[in-house]
């Protein structure tokens, strides 16, 4: 998997799990800045050991499926420590 693949499939993942807040929160969803939030929830992503353990995963199987539902687990309670709710 390419470097930009990766980036493609975390952001998936960080836009799916914001699409999930959102559908909770829709009135703060429409007033919040979603490339920041994008941003700093790939930033803190990338941080983790579940992160780098979720790529290396992929990169034994090469389920590409798996691992956008792994990081999209992984994004969600993220997402909502960064947006509080």
């Amino acid at each position: 998997m390419t470097d930009e693949r990766v980036k493609e499939i975390v952001s998936q993942a960080v836009g799916q799990a914001f699409e999930q807040w959102a559908g909770a929160h829709p009135s703060l969803a429409a007033v919040i800045d979603r490339m920041m939030v994008t941003s700093r929830v790939v930033e803190s992503l990338r941080d983790s050991e579940e992160y780098r353990s979720a790529i290396a995963a992929y990169r034994r199987r090469r389920a590409e499926a798996d691992v956008l539902t792994r990081l999209t687990e992984l994004a969600t309670p993220l997402l909502t420590a960064i947006l509080g709710g």
